[in-house]
Formats: structure tokens, sequence, C-alpha cells
């Protein structure tokens, strides 16, 4: 990290030392459910919506075993619910095929990398660091 990107990190950590994620999840892969579903929506309605969710499917492999169609459905009400329920069925086929959330964010964090490429996991990632800490 830069030195000024570091003294503004610590600034805004002193300023706001108890800041906490809105999100409502208890496992890593909801939160990734849950920052992708709050992209362009509040977090109240994501939290309404994964709610109601996470009761149907809490796991990748229920991700990847729902119809495309059901998930839109229950994610309608974040809005852009097509771009969602297929990023949110790509990842879940991901997390799946590479064994644990982890490894997914390392294999993101890669392409990001090598590939410079703008991605909707650069605010997934940020928010990961963020609630680990």
């Amino acid at each position: 990290m830069k030195r000024a990107n570091e003294e503004i990190y610590n600034i805004l950590s002193t300023l706001h030392s108890d800041a906490q994620c809105e999100l409502n999840f208890t496992t890593p892969f909801e939160l990734l459910v849950a920052v992708i579903l709050s992209a362009q929506c509040t977090d109240k309605r994501v939290n309404i919506v994964t709610e109601q969710l996470f009761k149907i499917a809490s796991t990748p492999k229920d991700f990847v075993d729902m119809p495309i169609t059901e998930l839109e459905e229950h994610i309608k009400p974040c809005g852009f619910y097509h771009n969602k329920a297929k990023a949110l069925k790509e990842m879940a086929t991901s997390v799946l095929a590479l064994g644990r959330v982890e490894n997914f964010f390392q294999i993101q964090r890669s392409r990001l990398t090598f590939h410079r490429r703008v991605s909707c996991y650069n605010n997934l990632f940020n928010i990961i660091i963020l609630v680990k800490n």
C-alpha cells in the first residue's frame, strides 16, 4: 500500500473504529452471496432477501442445483436479478470446484492482478478483508 493510502486508511480506521459490516451472514459463502446482491442495492434490502434465500439455499451446492429462474425470483427485489443470478451461479460453481471459499478468493485475486481487469470481485475482496480484521 502506498504511504498516502496507508495514512488515509489509518485516519479512517481511527475515526470509524466501530464500523461493522451491515450485511447479515453466518458463513463466508453467505457473505459472498450477500455482497454480490448488494451491488446497486441497500444492505437493508439484501438482508431481507437473504433471510429468506438462506433458508432455501445456503451452500454452493444449493445454488448450483437451483434453477436460475427460481434463483432470479428469490433475488428479484435486489435489482439486476438476471446478472446477479448468473454471477451467483458462476461463483457457486467455482467455489464447489475449488473446494473452499478461500481458494476462490486466491484465484480471483490472482486473475485480477495478472490481467488487471476490473471485476465485481474487487468489492468482495475489500469487504472480506475488512470483516476478517
